[in-house]
């Protein structure tokens, strides 16, 4: 299995609390996409899990990431997920980062995966 848990395990299901962690606050916000879950803790992104089309950071990588905070970004006020990518609004607009297999994360990009870019909100 890939590990939503950070790292890779031949068993299905975890009997048992993981400590992965620590946020700098309690998470206002929780979302797990295919193979990740996300926290949105005092405006900021934190990620853990498979990282395979970079939906965890923005970088792809074949072992799963332990919880890191998802670069440039500051002030999130939502985040989620649609599967393997992730995104995170914030005044200006939304930042999107992960798979773009059909332009998804960027419609402005031709790029399967993407680092974290933020999408200008209209004015």
């Amino acid at each position: 299995m890939v590990g939503q848990f950070w790292k890779k395990t031949e068993e299905a299901l975890v009997s048992q609390a993981v400590e992965g962690g620590e946020l700098p606050a309690a998470p206002t916000a929780l979302v797990s996409g295919y193979e990740h879950t996300c926290a949105l803790a005092k405006g900021t992104v934190w990620c853990f899990g498979s990282n395979r089309y970079g939906q965890v950071n923005g970088t792809v990588s074949d072992t799963p990431s332990g919880l890191v905070q998802v670069d440039k970004i500051d002030g999130a006020t939502q985040i989620g997920t649609s599967g393997y990518d992730t995104w995170a609004t914030v005044d200006k607009g939304t930042w999107t980062w992960g798979n773009n297999s059909w332009g998804q994360a960027d419609p402005s990009q031709s790029v399967v995966n993407v680092a974290p870019t933020l999408i200008p909100a209209s004015n």
